[in-house]
């Protein structure tokens, strides 16, 4: 949720109701945020924007269905390559426009070759001392490095890594957020 404070507090959790609102007769991620858009511009008047990855997950056939409104590129990475693709936002944010452009991917996966990694802005956006940004490279990097980690050994890994980037003295200017998941 764009801004800080209250205010986007109470707007995360709006659309999270909503999410699993919609989400329980809905299985298609596009129309799930589609009508989450719906509702956010006809009920909730506010000048904040929401961008979510959404995927269903079906353990059964190995398929991730997937969209993204307007989120920080998701890495995908080949645990036994070391090969990532970014994926991209398909659309736009939520909140503000009727239509959000949104596309719908179905991506098959191979049981426990892939590693997702997913993050808030926060992340690649925090600032060393001399003003860079962590970046989506680096992040790429450290991931890929990190792959063989548990998720949550990887998860500790990255954020060290973006630390010891920024410097002692940082202090996170927005919200970091980061998840990763093996498939």
């Amino acid at each position: 949720v764009s801004g800080h404070g209250v205010s986007s507090a109470l707007i995360m959790s709006m659309a999270k109701v909503l999410l699993k609102t919609f989400a329980a007769n809905e299985h298609s991620p596009q129309k799930t945020l589609e009508r989450i858009n719906q509702t956010f511009l006809s009920e909730i008047k506010t000048d904040n924007f929401v961008t979510i990855f959404y995927a269903v997950l079906d353990t059964r056939n190995h398929i991730l269905c997937y969209t993204s409104a307007g989120h920080c590129p998701v890495l995908f990475i080949d645990k036994q390559t070391k090969e990532c693709q970014k994926i991209k936002a398909d659309g736009l944010f939520m909140g503000v426009f009727p239509d959000m452009m949104l596309a719908e991917t179905k991506y098959t996966y191979t049981p426990g070759n892939i590693r997702l990694v997913l993050y808030t802005d926060g992340l690649i956006e925090a600032k060393c001392e001399t003003d860079e940004m962590f970046g989506v490279d680096r992040l790429t990097e450290i991931s890929i490095a990190t792959v063989d980690l548990a998720p949550d050994d990887a998860v500790d890994a990255i954020l060290v890594n973006q630390k010891t980037f920024c410097g002692e003295s940082y202090v996170p200017e927005d919200d970091v957020t980061i998840l990763v998941i093996d498939l």
